[in-house]
């Protein structure tokens, strides 16, 4: 066991809360993209996401591999067998909570883009022309032009 690596475990801890607020905020601000339908800056919010949980990940787990050389497989057994100071018992629970709340802006982050698809599905639908034998064709031909049942009923501009 080398305890020693335990002596890095506050600024272990630290820095993956540093990097699970990064990740949040990361999130928060695609969430915000995807409800105002900004999708043009999309894929540079999701670049940064993604450097924010690769760092988060590193982190974790270089701090797993200090618990491990120390003799713990979890932060958990360290809390069962050790009482730590009040400030990382505090910090350990935040991560916690931000890891938790990540995972659920995700999932929100998640649906949203699944909604917007579905809308965009039926946009394509209905400006394609894809309807059954009940409904009207469609206002525009698939190249973007009126078709002509709608031409009539348009106007020409």
């Amino acid at each position: 066991m080398d305890h020693q690596g335990l002596k890095q475990l506050p600024a272990q801890i630290r820095e993956e809360l540093h990097c699970s607020e990064t990740l949040l905020a990361c999130l928060q601000a695609e969430q915000a993209l995807l409800t105002h339908m900004q999708l043009e800056n999309l894929p540079e919010q999701a670049a940064r996401k993604q450097q924010a949980l690769d760092r988060l990940q590193q982190a974790t787990t270089r701090r797993l591999a200090s618990l491990r050389a120390a003799g713990f497989d979890s932060l958990d057994t360290l809390e069962k067998r050790f009482r730590m100071p009040q400030a990382l018992q505090t910090q350990i629970r935040q991560l916690r909570q931000n890891i938790e709340q990540a995972q659920a802006l995700n999932a929100q982050n998640g649906l949203l883009i699944q909604r917007g698809m579905a809308v965009n599905q039926q946009l394509v639908q209905i400006l394609g022309g894809q309807l059954d034998d009940t409904q009207d064709p469609p206002p525009y031909a698939p190249g973007g032009q009126k078709s002509s049942a709608s031409s009539s009923l348009l106007g020409e501009a």
